[in-house]
């Protein structure tokens, strides 16, 4: 947070959290500056909550804001992407953390669970 706050004089117009870390999502708010926006991008795990200030959101005029899937149209955004990405020109390998084989799925969905997966993906 210190880094954010460092590099940007006092707080960032956007922020984003894309890992959907209850640590990271309450930081959040504090990285905005007046008038920000706080963009929660990662899911969290099921049942995950956190403590926000509300007195710093409207004292502040900054919102949080909730984007799944990029607020995307799907019928127009998936091609896109996939024409992008097998151009070469979006990079989505790098995303991927982890590999599964089909015997592996419980451990790709235990760590989908307790928020250690990066972004797994199941081969068959």
């Amino acid at each position: 947070m210190e880094a954010v706050l460092a590099a940007t004089t006092g707080g960032a117009d956007y922020a984003f959290e894309a890992i959907g870390r209850a640590q990271t999502i309450e930081a959040l708010p504090r990285m905005v500056a007046s008038g920000g926006a706080a963009v929660l991008v990662g899911m969290t795990a099921n049942g995950v909550r956190v403590e926000i200030d509300p007195f710093d959101l409207a004292d502040q005029g900054k919102r949080i804001v909730g984007c799944n899937y990029g607020s995307s149209v799907a019928q127009i955004d998936i091609q896109k992407i996939a024409r992008l990405y097998l151009s070469g020109a979006l990079p989505l390998g790098r995303l991927i953390g982890g590999r599964f084989s089909i015997d592996g799925v419980a451990d790709a969905f235990d760590q989908m669970r307790n928020g250690s997966g990066l972004r797994s993906i199941v081969h068959f």
